[in-house]
């Protein structure tokens, strides 16, 4: 695929959106301490890539409401214990009982040596970081990591491969989009040829607008960023109204640097139905060109007056790629991206409640 930067999808459980006015559980029960089977309080638990949260009470009791019907990953945090995480399939207008137990981690001192000094070799690693990790888009240029100075970098010298790991919780500030996303980096890696991957837990919680003109800026964006999502081309498949036009697929092969793009004509031909009516499978073999229509990246031909769309590949890891109708990719890891995809990030990402009116599915 040449020169083209890719994506292992592996940016934390990436949760359900809002799929029909009604279809929603609740989630109630206690956190208590492993270790000494005493109630926790004001431990967070949300559902994590989304604003869906709340805190312990004195006893260890919580109760998240109006979640989203589906599958739903649940995280509980609190300083001084590892994070809790479980994923969770949810039935439309039912309770869910989850009791939590979190186990205290025994954090070592290390020795840290402040310099006012910071060498261009340092800030080189610290920008590409940030680049990979935000993205490529206008919305990264509006994203600020408020502490950076949680962030270890490791740079093997011969590959210039680069590793990144976090001492604390990212937090980041997205003033494009409109929301602080608390991150818990897992795991950064990008090689010398752009490939890379990350994972990681995410939270939001929305930012206060300064007037009444940037509330209505960022809503404006997060309907932008959405459209031609990979979110919105899944729920484009499982809505199945293909005769809006929205994306165009072709079937790519590569031999060497020559390939070839075979339209696919009906995108039913990519889906299957899985085993409950909340799944949906993606199937094909070799690369999807996914091509969104309502957004032109460039001019090309002789005059350079023909528009070039917006095009993504995927390339799947395993036989089909589970997801569910409001766009849910259930596996991350059975889907590796290439092209405009690859280059969203974290600016990109919007949180799970989320819901365009506007977009066409």
């Amino acid at each position: 695929m040449g020169q083209t930067k890719w994506l292992w999808l592996v940016i934390g459980w990436l949760g359900p959106w809002l799929v029909a006015q009604g279809q929603t559980a609740t989630i109630r029960g206690k956190v208590t301490d492993l270790d000494t089977y005493q109630p926790v309080e004001l431990a967070n638990v949300f559902v994590a890539g989304s604003s869906l949260g709340t805190s312990t009470n004195a006893k260890g009791e919580f109760v998240l409401a109006n979640i989203p019907a589906g599958a739903v990953e649940v995280v509980c945090t609190f300083v001084g214990y590892a994070p809790f995480r479980r994923q969770l399939r949810l039935l439309s207008r039912t309770d869910t009982v989850l009791n939590i137990y979190i186990k205290p981690t025994a954090k070592k001192l290390q020795e840290v040596t402040v310099t006012a000094k910071v060498d261009k070799a340092e800030r080189r690693r610290t920008k590409r970081f940030e680049n990979f990790l935000l993205g490529h888009t206008n919305n990264a240029t509006k994203c600020e990591i408020q502490n950076l100075e949680v962030v270890q970098l490791i740079e093997n010298e011969q590959t210039k491969e680069l590793l990144a790991t976090a001492t604390e919780p990212l937090i980041i500030d997205n003033r494009a989009l409109g929301y602080r996303i608390t991150y818990w980096l897992e795991a950064f890696s990008v090689n010398a040829r752009d490939e890379y991957k990350f994972s990681g837990i995410s939270r939001f919680d929305t930012l206060a607008p300064k007037d009444d003109k940037e509330r209505q800026k960022w809503r404006q964006t997060r309907a932008e960023t959405y459209r031609g999502s990979l979110k919105h081309f899944l729920r484009y498949l499982a809505g199945g109204r293909f005769t809006s036009h929205t994306f165009t697929l072709y079937a790519s092969q590569w031999r060497g640097k020559e390939k070839t793009e075979t339209p696919i004509p009906d995108p039913a031909t990519v889906l299957l139905y899985g085993e409950t009516d909340q799944e949906r499978l993606l199937r094909f073999t070799g690369h999807l060109n996914v091509t969104y229509n309502g957004r032109v990246t460039g001019y090309g031909g002789p005059a350079r007056t023909t528009p070039n769309y917006q095009v993504s590949w995927l390339k799947l890891t395993k036989p089909a790629a589970s997801f569910m109708p409001n766009g849910h990719l259930l596996e991350p890891l059975s889907v590796v991206i290439y092209g405009y995809w690859a280059s969203e990030g974290l600016a990109n990402m919007l949180p799970y409640e989320y819901e365009n009116p506007e977009a066409e599915e």
